[in-house]
């Protein structure tokens, strides 16, 4: 067809040849083969020139809307391959979604302005579901484990930290045991949540029954409780940069030792997009350069 639309735009096939980089013989063989397969004479030509006949300048209309779609389509394929555009579904633990996940979006948008990223923030097993089922492409949790239709990826250790106010009889303390814990009013995650199930644990592995005197479902909301003096809470170490306010400052949380490995989780067997694969290289990166702790403790703190 690009043979065909090539002599037509020249009415030569000497220039046409020359055009296309082939021989005057394999481009009149070209012509010819596909006068056959269509069962009608395209063009009519001497020694002095070629002109279209009626059936071929019909046929060369067609052509080019033809050939028209297939550029546009080859060059968005290139374009997708390139990650100069296309969609990314991220679903992410709200802690994540919170902290970690804003500046490596920033960070890969920076490279690929035209990708889309969209985020849904969820508990851990939402997460794992919406890559399950294809709504997300890729997850960002707490890695749940591994299954036929599930992989999984470590990104970081995310531990958790106790918070209180700076004027709380624990602030002086460079390290908090869990049993300090027992018996102070506790404003704890709800239940439902993969970081209460971490505390009960660590309770429970120093003899205690977790009791707190607040469940709250968003962390800021637990840390404002703190703020008002209703009592302390534990909250991952990724969380502290957006969580911490004036009011209040973190201490790790020791004996136990409390951590989960967040990671990327992903669709065995499903092959990435170009801007997903992309994107995963970026919370990659991002995982590998960022530090998320406060350094000395106290108050909010900007990411590295």
């Amino acid at each position: 067809m690009r043979a065909f639309v090539a002599v037509a735009q020249e009415r030569s096939f000497t220039r046409a040849a020359e055009r296309l980089c082939l021989s005057q013989p394999a481009l009149t063989l070209l012509i010819q083969q596909l006068e056959r397969a269509l069962g009608v004479r395209l063009l009519d030509r001497n020694t002095r020139s070629v002109e279209l006949t009626d059936a071929g300048r019909e046929f060369q209309a067609a052509v080019l809307r033809v050939l028209s779609d297939v550029d546009a389509t080859v060059e968005g394929l290139r374009d997708l391959a390139a990650r100069r555009r296309g969609r990314v579904s991220v679903a992410a633990l709200p802690s994540v979604a919170a902290s970690f996940l804003p500046e490596a979006i920033m960070r890969f948008r920076a490279g690929h302005p035209e990708v889309k990223v969209a985020v849904r923030d969820a508990l851990a097993e939402i997460v794992v579901a919406c890559v399950r089922s294809g709504e997300a492409d890729l997850g960002v949790t707490m890695l749940p484990a591994s299954t036929i239709d599930i992989a999984t990826e470590p990104l970081f250790e995310d531990r958790l930290d106790l918070v209180c106010r700076q004027d709380d009889a624990l602030a002086s303390r460079p390290v908090v045991a869990w049993r300090d814990l027992v018996g102070r009013p506790l404003v704890a995650m709800t239940p439902d949540t993969s970081v209460r199930a971490m505390i009960d644990r660590s309770f429970a592995e120093v003899g205690h029954v977790t009791a707190p005197v607040f469940e709250a479902s968003y962390m800021a909301t637990a840390v404002a409780m703190v703020r008002c003096g209703l009592g302390v809470t534990i909250l991952p170490s990724t969380t502290l940069p957006v969580a911490l306010q004036s009011e209040t400052l973190h201490r790790p949380l020791e004996q136990p030792v409390a951590s989960r490995t967040i990671g990327i989780v992903l669709r065995r067997g499903r092959s990435l997009s170009p801007a997903a694969e992309g994107f995963a290289a970026q919370l990659r990166r991002h995982a590998a350069a960022d530090s998320r702790l406060p350094a000395d403790g106290a108050g909010p703190a900007a990411y590295a």
